[in-house]
């Protein structure tokens, strides 16, 4: 499930549709990001709505990353860590960022934890 997960994620940067995504996000998600109207650590309830929030808020701005190279793929126990290289259209401008995206399923497959960390390394 969780390889499913992280296609679904990118898939919903690519596309703008986040649908299989949330699918696999349970009601008790934990969502945590760095930055933006949903900064911070949103635990249940209230994740899953930050978690959809934010991504309608991508859908609705246009934003895509539509270029993602993975360098890091690592499985263990019940999380995914992936860290890729990313680029696409931002806000109307273009961009490129690294990303570290972490996941977390329960017995059941459905994810319950996610977290993303971002930046820019410079040359």
């Amino acid at each position: 499930m969780l390889e499913a997960a992280v296609d679904a994620f990118f898939t919903g940067w690519a596309s703008g549709d986040w649908t299989a995504f949330l699918d696999c996000c349970d009601e008790t998600m934990t969502f945590q990001f760095p930055i933006g109207e949903q900064r911070g650590r949103h635990g249940p309830p209230e994740g899953k709505r930050a978690l959809i929030a934010w991504t309608a808020a991508h859908q609705a701005q246009g934003n895509r990353i539509t270029e993602s190279t993975v360098d890091l793929k690592l499985f263990a126990a019940d999380w995914v860590i992936v860290c890729d290289r990313g680029s696409g259209t931002i806000g109307g401008a273009p961009y490129t960022g690294l990303h570290a995206i972490f996941m977390r399923a329960d017995s059941t497959g459905k994810l319950v934890e996610f977290r993303e960390y971002f930046g820019e390394i410079a040359a």
